[in-house]
Order: structure tokens, then C-alpha cells, then sequence
């Protein structure tokens, strides 16, 4: 037994199943300006105090006194008491090479 569907059903079939890709398209047209702006709102570099810093015998980092930086989520805090090594991220920073290429 064979399925036979009226030609006006058949378009009907083909058509229902581009809107959601048409919906999907015209949303990413509405907010493809967006993109460029919302790139720009982010920091591109994270200033660090250098007196606020101490280089340590084994290469680490220490703060001196407690620090608020900028961070890629937010402000992040440091505080004395804590030791940071390049190469390692830190809420998103790898604070000691930033200190790396600021402090010399």
C-alpha cells in the first residue's frame, strides 16, 4: 500500500522545516553589531601596581599590600600571603607574567 499525499500537502511539508533555520538566521543578523562591542568592553590588558609587588627568590610573585585588579569576570583581590608563578591563571589572569612584562 502506498502513501499518497496532495501535492499542496507535500509544500507545506517542505516548508515548515526551514522556519526555525530562518528564525536562527534573522537572530544572528539582529546581533552580529553586537559582537564588536561587546569585545571592546573587555580589558585588553590587566595594569598592575609594581610597588604593590615583590619579586620572590624562586621567580613567584607576591602583593605587598592587599590589590584590586581588573579582571576578565570582574575585580579580583589579592592579598599578602599569596605567591603567583607565570604560566598559571588566577581568576582568569596569569597575574605574574602580566607582572613580568610591567615590572622589569
Amino acid at each position: 500500500m502506498e502513501l499518497i499525499i496532495p501535492r499542496w500537502e507535500q509544500s507545506n511539508l517542505n516548508s515548515a522545516a526551514p522556519m526555525p533555520l530562518m528564525k536562527m538566521l534573522a537572530l544572528g543578523i539582529v546581533l552580529l553589531p553586537a559582537l564588536p562591542a561587546a569585545a571592546q568592553s573587555q580589558p585588553q590588558t590587566t595594569l598592575v601596581p609594581c610597588d604593590a609587588f615583590q619579586k620572590n627568590p624562586d621567580g613567584s610573585w607576591s602583593p605587598l599590600r592587599q590589590v584590586v585588579i581588573a579582571g576578565p569576570n570582574g575585580p579580583v583581590t589579592v592579598s599578602p600571603g599569596m605567591s603567583f608563578w607565570s604560566g598559571v591563571a588566577f581568576m582568569g589572569i596569569d597575574l605574574a607574567l602580566r607582572l613580568e612584562q610591567q615590572c622589569k
